[in-house]
């Protein structure tokens, strides 16, 4: 009787262990599920692939930042008050070419990094979007920023329209679709614009 009894006390307790390592390992699945969505469904997608192949296909040429030496241009949206501790993270990870506007960070990382970001503390969001070209009837975008801030009222009120006012605009992509002309010529742009400075990899963006 013992002998039995050992036998079935065993038997429970291997049931109980691999029941316990059946939770534990969906726990650690369901944890880095949890872990993993700073990263856009894109970029996860991206990861996989590039686990799984060394590269990207050209399915993600027109959805994420590419650049042709196998890095991404990415904007990071930080938890509220960790901008600065963020930045010397993602400088520690690799990431290039940094510039920041409140919350948000846009840097470049090689891609084999980027699975990287999912275990740093102090990131809200990860995404990566290339700029779209514009295909509005007659080529004149709508700007959506005019009527954000009330300058199409001001115009109207005061008979101005910003003629001869010289205004700074930051941008991280000016002309890198090489449209910089064309706006010009149906008013989106002004016909002097002075490019201070340029992100250096801009030409070679897909």
């Amino acid at each position: 009787m013992k002998t039995k009894l050992s036998v079935v006390v065993m038997l429970v307790m291997t049931l109980l262990a691999c029941s316990a390592n059946d939770s534990s390992d969906k726990g650690d699945e369901e944890a880095l599920v949890e872990e993993r969505t700073v990263l856009d469904a894109s970029l996860l997608r991206a990861i996989q692939e590039y686990a799984d192949n060394g590269i990207l296909s050209e399915n993600y040429a027109n959805t994420l930042n590419l650049l042709t030496d196998k890095r991404i241009l990415l904007t990071v949206t930080a938890e509220a008050g960790n901008v600065a501790a963020l930045k010397d993270k993602l400088l520690a990870l690799g990431v290039t070419n940094i510039a920041e506007y409140k919350h948000l960070i846009s840097g470049v990382l090689p891609i084999q990094n980027l699975e990287k970001l999912s275990g740093v503390a102090g990131i809200s969001w990860v995404s990566s979007a290339q700029a779209m070209t514009n295909v509005s009837p007659g080529g004149i975008a709508y700007n959506a920023a005019d009527t954000a801030m009330f300058t199409d009222v001001v115009k109207k009120q005061h008979n101005v329209d910003g003629a001869g006012v010289t205004i700074g605009v930051m941008s991280d992509s000016y002309n890198c679709l090489g449209g910089a002309e064309a706006d010009v010529l149906t008013g989106d742009l002004p016909v002097d614009v002075d490019v201070i400075k340029e992100y250096s990899f801009c030409a070679d963006t897909h």
